[in-house]
């Protein structure tokens, strides 16, 4: 007998091909029957009626910074009421494993404006046990990567410099034991310390030690404004060198200077893709914009230096370039930490917040850091892309959907609560529903390794999204993040409904990822 049945839906089976009705069975927790609908038998413990109704699998979400989230979120509606069934972890080379009780804090102080408060983990944990506590207890399943920085925080420290041979072989006998472990492929986030400090070297070698185990090597670029054409040939140059495919995170560029290299590479046999969430808006911390230099020696040391009147001044040319880059006024505080110095800054760019303040750039983003431990978090809107650009990499074959979810502080980026659903109402809008479905599941699971998601094919697990067309939408804005989307009404997850009727139900039959 079947479990479960859901009748009588629009069926996008994440292959690409072209949409049916279809009733699909459940049993187990998998995909056991689809047939034309009416051909299954009434004889089933559940139906659950889907006439009128888009039926895809879930949505994979490979590139979201809910590391920290789900251990005290474990429900995580966020991501489940967008459809998202599947996270990966541990993405732009940050995360939470491996570490150890001397590492874990440091750490945490260094990526709290992305990942938020970790103390869960304070002991440390390896990738094996990182994964272990996500087991049966939380809604959505979870995969992670191998992120570079907290691997080499373990072996050197925070130390700017290259590693010598000894702790490049220890750091790579560790990625072998991560990838054991579970983990699905190789971070890098190249605007990150401590990861901007690795030579070519050291990147291939890690590299090669995930192509071992046919997992990716996924990079921050080091830049995708200026010089999106060095940074995206440096990271073919490390798959090609390591044997490595290549995964660009968050392909936040024009599309008239990043698809042309990623198309000659795909031409030419080359096994490269990317991801890129559906908003011209980032969502960096504030110690993003500061250069290497002050950040030498983890958030202590930076904070201590920034409190220092000769640093600030030496620290102006960097914010000015920044202001080049990015425009002060385009960066919008959303964080300030927990107390109540800057609350009032919450909201409002980092130009106007210094101009309300009398003060100087570089004292306000001192001050703002000090105050917060260097948590302070933004949303900084792009002035280098178009929705053109955007319209162009969401269509393209190497394109996976991703949020990029940041859940720190009052106002995060809504990406984390919008993102699938958005995707959706523009495929709908676009006529090309079917094809983007893929984009959000099937091309997902490719890509890391996941035979038995993203798809709904006989032996699959059933993690199924039941959304209505007409209705589906986001709402999550810049203002109002914490927004649930309409329209995405049933979601479950190895065959357990975690969302009916819109509503999470408070199921958590989620499972780790591994790559087969």
């Amino acid at each position: 007998m079947l479990d479960l049945v859901i009748r009588g839906g629009t069926l996008l089976d994440g292959t690409g091909a072209p949409a049916r009705i279809a009733d699909v069975g459940v049993r187990d927790g998998r995909i056991a029957e689809i047939a034309a609908s009416g051909a299954i038998p009434a004889d089933v413990s559940a139906e659950l009626p889907a006439a009128g109704r888009i039926v895809a699998p879930g949505f994979i979400d490979v590139h979201v910074h809910a590391d920290a989230l789900l251990l005290s979120d474990p429900d995580y509606a966020a991501g489940l009421r967008q459809g998202v069934t599947s996270v990966i972890l541990g993405n732009d080379g940050i995360g939470l494993a491996p570490s150890s009780a001397a590492t874990a804090r440091g750490m945490g102080a260094l990526w709290a404006g992305i990942l938020g408060p970790s103390d869960r983990l304070a002991g440390g944990a390896g990738i094996g046990s990182y994964l272990s506590t996500f087991e049966g207890s939380v809604a959505p399943n979870v995969g992670t990567l191998l992120p570079h920085g907290p691997l080499r925080m373990m072996v050197m420290g925070l130390d700017a410099r290259p590693a010598d041979a000894r702790e490049l072989a220890e750091m790579v006998r560790m990625s072998h034991e991560a990838y054991a472990q579970g983990a699905l492929g190789f971070s890098i986030g190249l605007d990150y310390v401590p990861c901007r400090w690795a030579t070519r070297q050291e990147l291939v070698a890690l590299a090669e030690a995930a192509a071992a185990w046919n997992g990716p090597f996924v990079t921050h670029m080091r830049d995708y404004v200026d010089e999106v054409e060095a940074s995206l040939a440096e990271a073919l140059d490390i798959g090609s060198a390591s044997g490595a495919a290549v995964h660009v995170s968050h392909f936040n560029v024009r599309a008239d200077r990043g698809l042309p290299l990623i198309d000659a590479a795909r031409a030419a046999g080359r096994d490269v893709t990317f991801d890129l969430y559906p908003y011209l808006a980032g969502a960096p911390s504030l110690a993003f914009f500061l250069p290497g230099w002050i950040q030498e020696g983890g958030m202590a040391a930076m904070l201590e230096r920034l409190a220092d009147p000769g640093v600030r001044a030496r620290l102006r040319p960097d914010l000015d370039d920044a202001d080049r880059r990015w425009g002060w006024e385009r960066v919008v505080l959303t964080d300030a930490g927990a107390g109540d110095t800057f609350r009032w800054a919450v909201g409002k760019s980092i130009r106007d917040a210094a101009e309300e303040r009398r003060t100087t750039i570089d004292a306000l983003v001192a001050d703002v850091l000090i105050a917060s431990g260097g948590a302070a978090a933004t949303v900084t809107h792009h002035r280098h892309r178009s929705e053109t650009d955007q319209a162009l990499l969401v269509a393209h074959p190497g394109h996976i959907g991703a949020s990029d979810g940041v859940y720190v502080g009052a106002r995060p980026h809504p990406r984390g609560f919008g993102t699938f659903a958005r995707y959706v109402r523009m495929a709908i809008d676009e006529g090309a529903l079917s094809e983007r479905v893929a984009h959000l599941a099937a091309a997902a699971a490719d890509r890391f390794g996941l035979p038995d998601r993203g798809r709904i094919v006989v032996g699959a697990a059933a993690d199924i999204v039941v959304l209505d067309p007409e209705r589906v939408r986001d709402r999550a804005t810049y203002e109002a993040p914490a927004q649930h989307p309409d329209g995405i009404e049933q979601v479950l997850v190895n065959g357990v409904p975690v969302i009916r009727d819109g509503r999470p139900t408070g199921q958590r039959p989620g499972r780790i990822l591994r790559r087969a």
